[in-house]
Order: C-alpha cells, then structure tokens, then sequence
C-alpha cells in the first residue's frame, strides 16, 4: 500500500456521508426532546418557582384574554397577541416584586432578632389579607368580574402592606432608636 492509500478499516477520520435518519429504527424525538438535550443543563436549573412564575404569566394573560372580544374580526389583530403577552409579563413583574417584598420584610424582621410568630411582624399581614379580601368581596357585591374584583383586592393588599409596613418601621425606629454599627473592640 502506498502512503497516500488508505484502507477504510484503519482509517480514523469520520466517514464522508452521515447515516439516514429514515434507516433508523429509533422513533423520532420531540421537539421539546431535542431542545432538552441540546442543552442539557436546563432541566437541572428549572426549579418550583418557575413553574409559579409560569402560572402567573398564564393567569395574567388569561385576565387580559377575558376582557377582549376574541369573537370579533377587530380582536384578530396584533394587540390581540400583544397586549395578553404584555399583562402576563406585567403580572409575573408585580408578582416577583410583591413577593420579594414581603420575603424581604420576613427576613429583615428575622435578622433584627424578631420571630416570625411575633403580633408585630403579623399584623402589617394580616391586615393586608383581610383588606384584599374586603376590597374583593365589595367588589364582587357590586358586580364586578372575578378578574376585576381581585386585581382591586390585590392591589388594595399591596398597599395596605406598604402603609403597614412603613408605620411599623416608623414606630419601631422611633422606639428603639437607630443604632450605629459599632467596631468589635476585640478585632481593633
């Protein structure tokens, strides 16, 4: 054999055409399949909360679905799409922001040395609670959709939980006393 010739059972380089995919007895994937395993670190970082965060968007663009009139030919055009899109991202927004507020307050008022059974880190949420509920039923009693009535309970709740938020630090502060961040003696 001549250095130029090869032999195709020594030859280490990938052969020139790619099987068909039609020979193949496997069934064809998914396109979801594929996605996955061309990038198979996403299932390991989906978590919970995007799941959460998924029906947040869902239920946003749900509402927003709810008050268009899909039947007609002028509900066909591109806010038609846009605009349900557009609230459920609006939602997933204000609900990561509510949360993370309140998740916020929770682990300040725990870091400050409070429990979380405490009647001061619960009152500014239970108050919150029974406003939205307030707000909602009042709503509803005056015939309000089931969409409307609980976007004003919840947007009563937020505020109610900003305004309770801010005069129980308000009190606190006033209370106890802003404290300076002191130098440990020991480390000086």
């Amino acid at each position: 054999m001549s250095p130029n010739s090869r032999s195709d059972s020594t030859s280490d380089s990938p052969p020139d055409s790619a099987p068909d995919p039609a020979d193949s007895h496997t069934p064809r994937a998914s396109p979801v399949d594929r996605l996955l395993a061309a990038t198979p670190e996403l299932p390991g970082r989906l978590r919970p909360w995007h799941g959460v965060m998924l029906v947040v968007f869902c239920v946003g663009a749900a509402g927003s679905l709810t008050q268009t009139d899909i039947g007609s030919t002028a509900g066909l055009g591109p806010e038609a799409i846009f605009l349900p899109i557009l609230s459920g991202l609006f939602a997933v927004v204000v609900f990561q922001f509510t949360v993370g507020n309140v998740w916020g307050y929770a682990v300040e008022y725990r870091n400050a040395g409070g429990r979380w059974s405490d009647w001061a880190f619960l009152a500014p949420i239970l108050l919150t609670a029974l406003a939205g509920a307030t707000v909602a039923a009042v709503r509803l009693g005056d015939d309000a959709t089931l969409p409307a009535a609980l976007l004003a309970g919840g947007w009563a709740a937020f505020w109610v939980f900003v305004a309770c938020a801010a005069v129980l630090y308000v009190v606190t502060w006033l209370r106890v006393g802003y404290r300076e961040g002191r130098a440990d003696p020991e480390r000086e």
